[in-house]
């Protein structure tokens, strides 16, 4: 499994709500929650995921189809330049 999917799987275990699982990856990427714009752009960018993903395969289940809008969401933070450098 790839960083991203450990790490997606780890916010899903801790909760269900989408919410809290951006303050929660925010906080294990970045040490530090998200602010106000940090988190309206990431649960946008979470519902375009999830419409994209719905829209290729559109009988997908909807928990499958978080959870790979998720991993997607984990992988940009983790490609981050606020996680791969430390001023």
């Amino acid at each position: 499994m790839t960083a991203a999917q450990n790490l997606a799987d780890a916010l899903i275990v801790h909760s269900k709500e989408t919410d809290e699982q951006v303050e929660e990856a925010f906080w294990r990427v970045f040490s530090r929650g998200p602010d106000q714009s940090d988190r309206e752009a990431t649960l946008q960018f979470l519902s375009s995921q999830l419409d994209l993903i719905r829209q290729e395969v559109p009988t997908i289940d909807r928990s499958v189809a978080e959870r790979l809008a998720l991993i997607d969401l984990c992988r940009t933070l983790l490609n981050s330049s606020g996680f791969v450098y430390f001023d």
